[in-house]
Order: structure tokens, then C-alpha cells, then sequence
């Protein structure tokens, strides 16, 4: 495993640290992170506090700063509930926490890739397949969540749309101008995405 950039301990710290200061955004982050919650936090600290609000979360009970600070010390972590209060000041604005919670995801099966990748090199580098078949099988990467499919399937579908208009649009000039009027005629112009030889 690789040391986590600043940028991926920025986002855990501002992610964890907005939780407590608006509980309600956990739903938000856990339609993100479902089952792999506790696997994401890269130091024991943030993953104390991250399993505290989860668990409050699942009782029930708002994991704002205050409760998880309690339920820290009835854990007997009191060094981490000590901190509580400091850590819950990196956070960040409500109306960015859904950017943040994507980035760290982003981030998350980025990483998460990369160590399988490595995983699965190793097994057949070493000539174990059959281990690097069951290794595949039981690591399947997770699909991505629902609205982040539905954002792909948009900018497909806009990409279609665009495509077909400029096709039907025959008279209008969709590309870049080549200076020479004939050419630029016949081809509407150079279009982005292709190779043009002359």
C-alpha cells in the first residue's frame, strides 16, 4: 500500500470533520461509501471516529461532535474523544460535502484499483493462477453509485444529441475554420476528436 497524499488525508479530515458538524450529511456519505465505510480512513484516529459516528448512525442517534465524543470515552478511546472538538473544525461548507464525498470516492477506487492491480501482478508473476482467478473473483471492483452512473449515462446521451444535431445541421458550420473555404464546405469545419490529414 502506498502512503496517502495530502490531498486524500485533506478530504478524510474535511469529510469526517463536516459529518460532525451536520450529522444529517452521513446518510449522504454512506450511500457513497455502503460497505466499505471503515476501509477508507488511512489512520486510526479518523477510523475511531468514523466507526463511532457509524455506529450512532445505525442507532439512530445523530453522530454530531458531542455524541461522538461520548461514545469515544464510554469506548475508552479518551485521547481520540479529546480531539473531537479540534477536528470538527476543519469542516467545510454543507453545499461541498457531496463534491468532497465524490473526490474521496474517486480517490478510494483509484487506490483500491492500484492495490489490486498490484495483488493480482504478484499472484501471476509468481505463477500462482488459480490463486489469481479466485483473487479476481472475490475482489470484483463494486459498481459506482447510482447517481454516478445516471451522470455518465446524461453526458452519453448529450454527447448523442450533440452529434446527431451537427449530422442533421448540415448547413450549419460546427468545427474549427481550416482558412480554406472549400474545405471548410465540405467538412463543416475540423471537428473535435478528429484526425485530419492534408
Amino acid at each position: 500500500n502506498m502512503p496517502p497524499t495530502e490531498e486524500r488525508i485533506r478530504l478524510e479530515v474535511e469529510m469526517l470533520a463536516t459529518i460532525l458538524t451536520n450529522p444529517r450529511l452521513m446518510a449522504t456519505a454512506l450511500h457513497f461509501f455502503s460497505s466499505n465505510w471503515m476501509e477508507i480512513w488511512t489512520d486510526p484516529k479518523r477510523q475511531a471516529i468514523a466507526e463511532a459516528a457509524l455506529d450512532l448512525h445505525k442507532a439512530g442517534r445523530p453522530p454530531d461532535e458531542l455524541s461522538v465524543a461520548i461514545e469515544l470515552r464510554r469506548r475508552g478511546d479518551v485521547e481520540t474523544a479529546k480531539e473531537v472538538t479540534d477536528f470538527a473544525r476543519q469542516s467545510t461548507a454543507p453545499v461541498l460535502f457531496e463534491a468532497r464525498v465524490t473526490a474521496l470516492w474517486e480517490e478510494t477506487e483509484l487506490s483500491r484499483s492500484r492495490n489490486l492491480m498490484i495483488r493480482s501482478s504478484d499472484l501471476l508473476e509468481s505463477g500462482r493462477i488459480n490463486d489469481f482467478w479466485r483473487f479476481t473473483e472475490e475482489h470484483s471492483f463494486k459498481k459506482a453509485p447510482l447517481h454516478l452512473a445516471a451522470n455518465m449515462q446524461q453526458t452519453t446521451m448529450d454527447l448523442i444529441e450533440t452529434t446527431e444535431e451537427r449530422m442533421t445541421n448540415q448547413n450549419e458550420f460546427s468545427g474549427i475554420p481550416t482558412g480554406f473555404p472549400e474545405l471548410d464546405k465540405a467538412m463543416s469545419g475540423i471537428q473535435y476528436g478528429t484526425l485530419n490529414l492534408m
